[in-house]
């Protein structure tokens, strides 16, 4: 069943679909994003598959890190504090379970380019479409059978 938000889409778009996670966890995605409103409309675009953690500045980043330990981050360029890019590339090394995901969104279209360099593994520009984010992010997480029935 589509839900309103799939009726503006024309019917293109249903909410994700809640199931267990095989390893019984489920997955974390830390939201740095200075804008409230834009951390909400990932949230609702992504769904309740995921337990979110939200940050406002790069200040906040650093400890949030440290408690939540992600299994992606979403970091706006925008971000308020210390340099994006070298926050994104100190993540990486920082990491202590495995590999951190990290997704930069920009309305900057260089962003890419300057995202390679910093080690950063999406980038998504503003305004997004629903359906890039959701593959982009169950992509990264490594759910392909969501990735999948998202594309149809």
């Amino acid at each position: 069943m589509l839900s309103p938000i799939g009726d503006l889409f024309g019917g293109a778009f249903a909410p994700p679909q809640t199931a267990p996670k095989p390893s019984g966890r489920r997955r974390r995605i830390l939201l740095a994003q200075p804008s409230l409103g834009l951390s909400r409309l990932l949230k609702a675009t992504l769904g309740d598959d995921f337990d979110y953690w939200d940050v406002a500045s790069g200040d906040e980043l650093a400890a949030a890190l440290r408690q939540a330990n992600p299994d992606l981050v979403m970091i706006d360029l925008a971000l308020p504090g210390p340099d994006v890019l070298n926050l994104c590339a100190s993540m990486q090394d920082g990491r202590a379970n495995g590999r951190l995901s990290v997704v930069l969104l920009s309305s900057t279209p260089l962003a890419s380019e300057l995202a390679q360099v910093a080690g950063i593994d999406a980038t998504i520009l503003k305004p997004f479409r629903p359906l890039e984010l959701l593959d982009t992010i169950y992509g990264l997480v490594g759910d392909e059978v969501r990735r999948i029935r998202h594309l149809r």
